[in-house]
């Protein structure tokens, strides 16, 4: 399971894009370096990483992702997830083309489009069975 994903992270000032559809998975234990010259985006990543400054477009995953793995509050980060992945698909895709291109067959947003509606149907019918919550509520 990984702990650490950025997804095609985008992040722009103006017409000046720093960070251009940058993607990494890290694994629990894995140690990375991010090596480049001055003004390539280093900073800028660590600094989406750590919270201080949104990205433009893409998605950074720590958490969430690992509670609806394990089916902890399954409705609510489900939804969370699905409006997140919905963003990612219009701010990274949709109006990447001078004129939007809503079809995601033709401007590259399959996976967005079919984790949204995944985690739409997650926030809908819960975790199932063998969640962490179907088990909290035969405690009760």
């Amino acid at each position: 399971m990984s702990k650490l994903v950025l997804g095609n992270i985008t992040k722009s000032f103006g017409a000046v894009e720093a960070v251009k559809d940058f993607s990494l998975e890290l694994q629990k234990g894995e140690f990375v370096s991010l090596l480049g010259p001055s003004g390539c985006g280093k900073t800028t990543t660590l600094r989406m990483i750590a919270g201080f400054m949104p990205p433009t477009a893409g998605t950074i995953e720590l958490v969430l992702g690992a509670l609806l793995m394990i089916g902890l509050f399954t409705r609510p980060v489900a939804f969370i997830l699905a409006g997140e992945m919905a963003f990612a698909y219009f701010m990274g895709h949709m109006f990447k083309a001078d004129p939007p291109v809503l079809i995601p067959l033709l401007n590259g947003g399959n996976a967005a489009i079919l984790f949204c509606f995944s985690c739409l149907y997650l926030a809908c019918a819960g975790g199932g069975v063998w969640s962490v919550d179907a088990m909290r509520e035969r405690r009760v």
